[in-house]
């Protein structure tokens, strides 16, 4: 009675090799230099197949959804073997159906790609220049990256001679506060007149319970009966001014403070 013929690793490896269909024909070729400068090709397995990243779209166009039998979970090579006639494309079912380990192929459906696309990517696989598409694998150093610092340079450092400044004594100047609120007749013309000819860009307008305003922007001092004495929120009276028609409506309160300029005989 002769023994039943066991297939060891080695044989196994050697068989799937010569298919077309065999994972490892779907990795990248590495480009390795000995040190007799003799350059040769070798294969750098590892869990990320290229191939498979790069057909991944049209693989999925040209897949057909099923429902995965109880007896193919957790044996992926299983369905590839009832799929395709061989087990070496239990990867490909894995990574088109985004399932990380076997311990995950349990999925009430899983998605096939069929026989005619797979044969046409590896034809594109196989009729690649491996010239072009090796990688070097070389063990020499990276290039030192430039320094994170860069070297300070010297500030020179100046001294202006101080100078003393007096201190401000306004006395020709007296500030007033007045108090309106606004009515019909100030409504329409959009003006309140100051008691006293004011200094300019000295006005401040505050609107009760509202925001501040700003000058040259919402309110100006235009020339009244008295010179500079009269305020204006009418933006065709503002120079680039917007005005504050929509806030100065009947009822509103609001003050008035300014300087006004002493007349020396």
């Amino acid at each position: 009675m002769s023994m039943p013929y066991s297939v060891t690793i080695k044989d196994e490896a050697r068989i799937l090799s010569t298919l077309s269909s065999d994972l490892d024909n779907f990795r990248r070729l590495y480009s390795l230099v000995e040190d007799n400068d003799e350059e040769i090709l070798v294969k750098f397995i590892a869990p990320k197949i290229i191939a498979f990243d790069d057909y991944r779209f049209y693989l999925l166009k040209n897949s057909n959804k099923k429902l995965l039998q109880p007896h193919f979970y957790y044996r992926p090579d299983y369905l590839s073997y009832e799929e395709y006639g061989t087990t070496n494309l239990w990867a490909l079912l894995l990574f088109i159906n985004d399932i990380s380990t076997i311990e995950d192929f349990d999925k009430e459906q899983v998605l096939i790609p069929t026989k005619t696309a797979i044969s046409s990517v590896a034809r594109n696989v196989a009729a690649k220049n491996l010239l072009t598409e090796v990688v070097a694998l070389k063990d020499l150093p990276l290039a030192p990256t430039p320094p994170l610092y860069m070297r300070v340079k010297n500030v020179p450092f100046y001294h202006d001679s101080a100078a003393e400044t007096s201190t401000f004594t306004p006395t020709d100047l007296y500030f007033n506060r007045e108090t309106f609120t606004v009515d019909v007749v100030m409504s329409r013309s959009r003006y309140v007149e100051l008691q006293y000819e004011a200094v300019a860009n000295s006005v401040v307008l505050n609107v009760k319970d509202q925001a501040n305003y700003i000058y040259g922007k919402h309110y100006a001092l235009i020339r009244g009966n008295l010179g500079l004495n009269k305020v204006t929120w009418d933006p065709r009276l503002i120079t680039n001014g917007i005005g504050l028609v929509s806030a100065m409506i009947e009822g509103v309160t609001f003050e008035v403070s300014y300087a006004r300029k002493v007349i020396t005989t």
